[in-house]
């Protein structure tokens, strides 16, 4: 019998938001859907025995939107479901305290900190009481136009887990500013340098993940993490002939399989002569012809983000454990 691969899974119960940040990556559209009926609830159990039939579930991340827009018996009925499943969990929540009543320790919970967000000021607060909690940071024009040592000085308090996210670009947030994989390596180079020459406290999730690119140990594949979205139904990553991103759903696993193998095709027929092949930071596989405007017009490096490897692999050396 061959073994169970393993995944992570990312359950997204809503998309519903209230906080209408300049740089997220759902529309308006997306945000504002109601999302009234139990879908999510009456699928969700189904959804994971299906899966964990075929995989061995390694962890589970819960976001939204804003999970304090759905249901608080529903969340409760959420995280009982999985964790029959899986109990080696995180969840994106402001509210410490009502995390904490969900079962979740101040090191399994993630916050965001932007300065362009209306909770900024509060969540910075939040660290300073909860430094155990971990923190998402989406590298955005806003957010480049400082230098890296101030976000970092403001992390110092972090003693969990801190991501310098690369921004979307979605459409919808035109006209906010367009940030290149170039000026996304730029930046995070520059944390990265800061990061290893000085004594933080936190730890920074992009080396680790350098660090096993640089061991060849990180597989950016697509079949290595599926969603679960508000509608019940298995999800993927994908992006249009313009380079937009969205959420493609499947009614079933092996449809999501399915495009999970073209992923391998289409990475292979693109990518198979790089250098840096299925050990880059492309989890979101973009094939030449689904680029956004900004690259046809301007150009740019691909999402594989080799700047980063290149800085991982002059540094870092080391078998794969």
């Amino acid at each position: 019998m061959q073994d169970k691969q393993h995944i992570s899974l990312s359950l997204m119960p809503t998309y519903r938001c209230a906080m209408d940040c300049e740089y997220c990556y759902l529309g308006d559209d997306v945000k504002s859907s109601a999302y009234k009926s139990d879908a999510f609830i009456r699928h969700l159990n189904k959804r994971l025995k299906e899966l964990s039939n075929k995989y061995i579930i390694d962890i589970v991340e819960m976001y939204g939107g804003d999970l304090d827009h759905f249901d608080y018996g529903n969340l409760c009925t959420t995280i009982n479901t999985y964790r029959r499943y899986c109990t080696n969990d995180r969840i994106m929540l402001r509210d410490i305290r009502k995390a904490n009543k969900l079962g979740f320790k101040d090191n399994q919970i993630n916050i965001s900190l932007n300065p362009e967000r209306r909770d900024y000021l509060d969540n910075l607060f939040i660290l300073k009481e909860h430094p155990d909690v971990n923190v998402i940071v989406v590298v955005t024009a806003k957010l480049m136009s400082d230098e890296p040592g101030t976000m970092l000085s403001l992390l110092n308090n972090c003693h969990g887990y801190v991501t310098f996210m690369p921004y979307n670009n979605y459409s919808p947030n035109y006209p906010v500013p367009y940030v290149s994989n170039y000026e996304y390596c730029s930046y995070v180079l520059q944390v990265l340098d800061n990061y290893v020459s000085h004594k933080y406290n936190f730890k920074l999730t992009n080396l680790i993940m350098l660090e096993d690119c640089a061991r060849g140990c990180y597989s950016p594949a697509m079949r290595n993490n599926i969603f679960i979205e508000p509608h019940g139904k298995f999800a993927c990553v994908d992006f249009d002939l313009d380079g937009k991103e969205y959420f493609k759903t499947f009614e079933k696993l092996e449809h999501w399989e399915q495009r999970c193998k073209q992923e391998d095709i289409d990475r292979a027929a693109a990518c198979g002569t790089c250098e840096y092949f299925n050990t880059c930071m492309a989890e979101h596989f973009k094939a030449p012809n689904q680029q956004p405007w900004y690259v046809y017009t301007n150009g740019d490096i691909c999402n594989g983000y080799k700047p980063l490897v290149d800085w991982a692999k002059a540094r870092l050396d080391g078998p794969c454990n």
